[in-house]
């Protein structure tokens, strides 16, 4: 009992110390880049709907995506 210890294991203590300021590092850390960050430019306004429709030839679509498969090495 009167013996000194070396303290190899961390404590509880040490634990909850060392997790709340890694922590309030990654909330800081968070919120400057949020604030720091550019605002991204809005988007273009999508086309109104319904799209117009448009006829796809199956045979011709077919055969694209055959050469185009084959073209990109597939």
């Amino acid at each position: 009992m009167g013996e000194d210890r070396t303290q190899t294991t961390p404590t509880r203590r040490s634990l909850l110390k060392s997790a709340g300021a890694l922590l309030v590092g990654g909330v800081i850390g968070y919120a400057t880049t949020s604030f720091s960050a550019p605002s991204k430019p809005a988007a273009d306004a999508p086309p109104a709907l319904p799209w117009p429709w448009i006829e796809i030839d199956p045979m011709e679509a077919g055969a694209r995506a055959y050469h185009y498969y084959h073209d990109l090495g597939g």
